[in-house]
């Protein structure tokens, strides 16, 4: 693979991992960009390279400076990826933890109320 393919690739990867942190589709991010989505997915390939005023384009519909689509540092999909995953688990534990608090709770109050019912039953029957 000689330099040109390899710089082409590296800016399909940066246009992808951009696209997909933002919850786009290529026909969504194609819309905003007015290009086809068919051109999109040949930049985000490196079957392609799209012109400087096109990437400037694609860079504006990202929200993105055309220098961040550029770069060799751009984040990688799979790091925020797996990022955001984690997080995700962390957050559906907590929720977890909280959801058994209450139903030990509940349950308590139910025993509570159990033990409450019983005694004014006794109450009751020894007063009539």
């Amino acid at each position: 693979m000689n330099k040109n393919e390899e710089f082409r690739r590296m800016v399909g990867r940066n246009i992808r991992c951009a696209r997909v942190s933002r919850g786009l589709s290529q026909e969504a991010l194609a819309r905003k960009c007015s290009c086809d989505r068919s051109t999109l997915s040949r930049y985000e390939n490196g079957n392609d390279s799209p012109t400087v005023d096109i990437l400037n384009t694609i860079a504006t519909g990202l929200n993105l400076d055309i220098e961040d689509l550029l770069s060799e540092k751009f984040p990688t999909c799979g790091k925020s990826k797996l990022s955001d995953i984690l997080e995700g688990i962390d957050s559906l534990r907590s929720g977890q933890m909280i959801l058994a608090g209450k139903l030990e709770d509940i349950s308590e109050t139910g025993q509570n109320s159990a033990k409450t019912l019983d005694r004014l039953t006794e109450y009751f029957i020894r007063m009539s």
